[in-house]
């Protein structure tokens, strides 16, 4: 998409400082040596992460002390179909959701699956750090303790197959608080950007406020740049010729 439309991707360059001068972030260092140059500087890195660059003062707040929280996912494959909703919150248990993935992909008719088919469950820890060192079996026999005890038909159930993914930065921790400390991702700092799922968009930090913030961010810069006066672009042109820069 990004190349596509004129642009270059370069991966594997690990940011390390950002240039300031006038105020505003002229260059972007990597972890090599390479310095790139743009008019609109944009970050989506994480606060925890962007918190390590060498950084101008005015690139900081609250948002420093923010940390991650991290997220589990137990999956389940059942020979049989166990649940007809798509999902299902979970009270009392260390489970908290209960996704039906057969259903919400449409890998099987709308009601609750073949018997051929089977099932495929996927259940979410949010907030698990105290369950982040457990083994991949620790959980899973805890997962189907915890549907034994919502779902009785759970007992009968048949396992075909399983897995565990562990996401230690899944999203920022909401501490109380912290909601003030999110950036606005249409307002820069100079002509340095926030974007991501944690800036303030108005929706929690999901994949909805990421593209939110995207947007925000996109529509800032254009109206930006369509405001600027020509001597101040050519300048600034002139001065971002040394390189590009891609986040």
């Amino acid at each position: 998409f990004i190349e596509g439309r004129g642009g270059r991707v370069l991966p594997n360059r690990k940011a390390v400082r950002l240039v300031e001068e006038g105020g505003e972030v002229w260059e972007v260092v990597t972890e090599s040596g390479e310095r790139f140059g743009a008019r609109a500087v944009v970050s989506s890195l994480p606060p925890w992460q962007l918190r390590r660059l060498e950084r101008p003062p005015t690139l900081s707040g609250a948002w420093i002390s923010w940390n991650a929280s991290p997220i589990i996912g137990i999956h389940l494959w059942l020979r049989e179909p166990l649940l007809e909703e798509p999902l299902i919150g979970l009270l009392g248990t260390e489970i908290h959701w209960v996704f039906n993935k057969t259903r919400l992909w449409a890998h099987a008719p709308k009601n609750t699956g073949s018997e051929a088919d089977g099932q495929y469950l996927s259940l979410v820890i949010s907030g698990a750090a105290r369950h982040i060192l457990k083994s991949p079996t620790e959980l899973r026999e805890m997962a189907c303790r915890d549907l034994a005890l919502c779902f009785p038909g759970f007992k009968k159930a048949m396992i075909s197959t399983w897995s565990v993914t562990k996401e230690p930065f899944a999203t920022p921790s909401p501490v109380p608080g912290s909601d003030a400390w999110r950036p606005d991702p249409a307002v820069p700092v100079g002509n340095f950007y926030y974007v991501g799922d944690w800036t303030q968009t108005g929706l929690p930090a999901t994949i909805e406020s990421a593209v939110a913030s995207g947007h925000a961010c996109a529509q800032a810069i254009l109206s930006r740049a369509g405001s600027a006066d020509g001597s101040a672009s050519g300048a600034r042109a002139g001065r971002s010729s040394r390189g590009e820069l891609h986040d």
